[in-house]
């Protein structure tokens, strides 16, 4: 962004929203005068204000493409494969590479530790992260999933408009955020957008998740809010659920003990499986 504080405040108030979202289940009455606020102050209206990180090139570049240099064994999630399968989503072809083997989209079951499989029966992550990614940005926050708060705030009351509405722009700006050659075609987008089914919320928060592809950290919070969608753990999974917390590093309780015990004694145990305040699913 620079010095174009206009962008900034775009940003801050959408981030405002994304957080006050978050608290959407166990704080309604707060998390919505607070996302009004951030609506009213004005967020993103366009891609041209997506905040994202970008990569100069060598030595500064993307780090999956970095990775890839040295090694070619990242599967994609079968979940996500099948679920764009499912929706018939022109994303597939970018969020995945066909198997080498048959040409195929076949992703990986997550938390199968020791599986037994040929890598080129399988998908690799999409070659605009990889392959051909050195330049590829990584995402902080996007139209896309700006407006797809909206429309769950629309569905939910907290602001007045058309959450349908809402819910096909905020497809609409994911798809067309991509500037590559596997990316939907416009055609692609209207077509797909004119066959999705919409039924409320869950629909929105579906869409969602699939928008945030490579924004792990995030996905992986809208998980743990709306339960959406649901994620069946691995075979090999030693947790009772998928974890749901990072624990503290060990040199928390050897240099800052006092204060890391009274986060314990509000948070509950020092787990991967203890929620955080904001999660309820």
């Amino acid at each position: 962004y620079g010095n174009d504080f206009s962008l900034w405040r775009k940003f801050a108030n959408s981030m405002r929203m994304r957080l006050a979202m978050r608290m959407s289940e166990v704080d309604p009455s707060s998390a919505s005068a607070a996302f009004q606020a951030a609506y009213a102050a004005g967020g993103f209206t366009s891609n041209a204000d997506n905040a994202e990180l970008n990569w100069p090139g060598n030595p500064y570049e993307n780090p999956l493409f970095e990775n890839w240099q040295g090694r070619d064994d990242h599967g994609i999630s079968g979940f996500m494969v099948d679920m764009l399968k499912s929706l018939n989503d022109p994303r597939l072809e970018l969020y995945a590479e066909p198997a080498t083997e048959d040409g195929e989209y076949r992703g990986l079951q997550n938390g199968d530790i020791t599986p037994e499989f040929s890598l080129a029966l399988y998908s690799r992550i999409g070659n605009y992260w990889r392959a051909n990614g050195s330049a590829t940005p990584t995402a902080i926050m996007t139209n896309g999933e700006v407006l797809l708060l909206q429309a769950e705030a629309v569905e939910r009351g907290w602001i007045a408009g058309d959450a349908q509405a809402l819910y096909e722009a905020g497809v609409r700006a994911n798809m067309e955020r991509y500037d590559y050659s596997m990316a939907p075609t416009a055609a692609e987008i209207d077509t797909y957008i004119a066959g999705l089914a919409y039924n409320g919320i869950e629909d929105i928060q579906t869409q969602q998740w699939i928008g945030l592809f490579m924004n792990g950290a995030e996905a992986w919070a809208h998980v743990r809010r709306t339960g959406i969608p649901v994620l069946t753990p691995g075979p090999d999974l030693t947790l009772s659920r998928i974890a749901t917390r990072f624990t503290y590093p060990t040199l928390e309780q050897s240099l800052n003990l006092d204060s890391y015990q009274a986060a314990v004694s509000r948070q509950g145990p020092d787990e991967l499986t203890t929620t955080v305040w904001w999660q309820v699913n």
